[in-house]
């Protein structure tokens, strides 16, 4: 394992922590001491990404944070569905239902490679932390929504990239393609 790979786990399994507590944070500095002012920094940055969006649901629309989370929600859905979804799909050179099965949460955020997270940032127009948010709070969303519908809602099941990844059925191109966005940094 490289280093960058061990740091990029850690990170990956901290922002997957269903308890974003200051206690979870302690935990992990004194598992990971050398990544103790990443790790804050990241907690920070979450912490606030999650305050955003709990305004977005309960602040009138003239705060400007609720414009901001929104802008960012909204940028995130037009890029995960309709058009978006498949200027994405041509782009990244994979199938749609790649794509799809970010939209429909079906994939656990703290599992995803950052180099996917980063160019999926980047098409939206948005950063990592707003995707990770999004993703951790996409699954409650669809949840609610469904109880709209005429039929008994069917929880979809989340699950870890890799499995994802492996239930595609890649071409051999695909394939090739996912694995450059992978292990890129997400810049072209």
């Amino acid at each position: 394992m490289t280093p960058d790979s061990r740091v990029e786990d850690v990170f990956f399994a901290f922002t997957a922590e269903p308890d974003m507590a200051p206690e979870t944070l302690r935990t992990y500095i004194l598992r990971y001491p050398d990544l103790a002012e990443a790790l804050t920094d990241l907690y920070h940055e979450f912490a606030t990404v999650d305050l955003d969006l709990m305004v977005v649901e309960t602040a009138p629309a003239a705060e400007p944070a609720f414009e901001q989370t929104a802008d960012h929600i909204e940028r995130i859905e037009a890029a995960l569905s309709g058009d978006g979804l498949r200027a994405l799909a041509r782009a990244l050179r994979l199938p749609r239902d790649f794509v799809a099965g970010f939209r429909d949460a079906q994939v656990r955020p703290g599992s995803i490679p950052l180099g996917v997270l980063k160019r999926l940032g980047d098409f939206a127009g948005v950063g990592v932390l707003h995707m990770l948010a999004y993703f951790r709070h996409a699954a409650g969303i669809r949840r609610a929504l469904a109880f709209k519908s005429d039929h008994k809602p069917k929880p979809s099941e989340i699950m870890d990239y890799s499995d994802f990844v492996r239930n595609l059925g890649l071409t051999s191109e695909e394939a090739f393609a996912l694995a450059e966005l992978e292990h890129s940094d997400g810049s072209d």
